[in-house]
């Protein structure tokens, strides 16, 4: 899985939205490139400031191959050329193109909305944010392990723990003798790009009905499966968590907002499952057994809601 099919499968649960969210993905997969000996990022566009200054230059002879999405993100920021202001890169078709291939590619893997392996991966990069911030919070340098900072810098940047002001992943040291450079207003630069191509990438085509319900039903399966790593841990607390659930797969699942007889009666199961939800991540604090299995029941909330309101795609 490139960093690219990480991103956009952890999308939803992003506290950035559009530009910035598509952005930081982005921001990743070139972090990435740029370790692997593919780009150099560097600021040093006159006439401009701050992140619409970073550059990307393509290196010659790369170590490695490149997945087909990554390639596609190469040739849409370089075209025929070798180096380029990334915040200038505006072709809207070429960001939306990029974005359908690595949906396309998510989907053939096997991590479709309704495929259990998606709900699975994300679970997995959940602990791996959480690992990567307790590791943080022994303010490491770079220097002190190299070859695990870079690989886990395009993460950090994913996860929004690259820059402070709290503890974050280190990163390499700034300087002309430095061998590699990672700007840390990289993901700035990249949301501007997608912000003044009209965020075109970001949208999606509607999802129909029979979808979105495949969907809520493997949410509401994944949901029960973690909420009960939380009961063995909390039993009374999530007691309750484990009820709703339970009655909404087997009394709400089948409808949403739009196709129910009585929208008023789903629209409150819901909500009432949402704040349960809530409620029992907020008992639960980070160190604390069952914190990483609170957090995505109340993650796996938020997409379900959307899917029943019909707010999303």
């Amino acid at each position: 899985m490139t960093v690219l099919q990480a991103g956009m499968l952890l999308a939803p649960t992003m506290h950035e939205q559009g530009a910035a969210r598509y952005g930081r993905i982005v921001a990743a997969q070139l972090a990435a490139l740029a370790i692997r000996g593919h780009i150099d990022v560097h600021i040093g566009s006159d006439g401009f400031d701050g992140a619409d200054s970073l550059r990307a230059v393509l290196l010659p002879g790369p170590p490695d191959s490149v997945a087909a999405e990554e390639r596609q993100l190469l040739r849409h920021l370089f075209g025929n050329g070798y180096s380029v202001r990334i915040a200038a890169c505006t072709d809207g078709p070429g960001w939306d193109r990029l974005n359908a291939t690595v949906r396309h590619e998510l989907i053939a893997n096997g991590f479709g909305w309704a495929r259990p392996d998606r709900y699975r991966a994300l679970r997995t990069m959940v602990r791996l944010r959480r690992r990567m911030l307790d590791y943080a919070a022994q303010r490491p340098a770079w220097q002190d392990d190299e070859p695990l900072h870079r690989a886990g810098y395009p993460y950090a940047v994913l996860f929004a723990a690259d820059t402070g002001p709290g503890p974050h992943w280190p990163g390499p040291e700034y300087g002309s003798q430095a061998q590699l450079s990672l700007p840390w207003n990289l993901p700035q630069a990249c949301a501007h790009a997608v912000r003044d191509s009209g965020e075109v990438a970001y949208s999606a085509p509607p999802v129909g009905t029979e979808e979105r319900l495949a969907e809520v039903e493997q949410l509401l399966i994944a949901m029960d499966s973690h909420s009960q790593g939380v009961r063995h841990h909390h039993v009374v607390e999530a007691e309750r968590l484990h009820r709703l659930i339970d009655d909404y797969r087997w009394r709400y699942s089948f409808h949403t907002l739009t196709t129910s007889p009585r929208p008023e009666v789903l629209r409150a199961a819901l909500l009432d499952l949402v704040r349960e939800t809530e409620t029992v991540r907020a008992y639960v604090p980070p160190g604390v057994p069952g914190h990483e299995e609170a957090v995505l029941v109340s993650t796996y909330a938020v997409r379900l809601s959307d899917l029943v309101l019909d707010r999303t795609p």
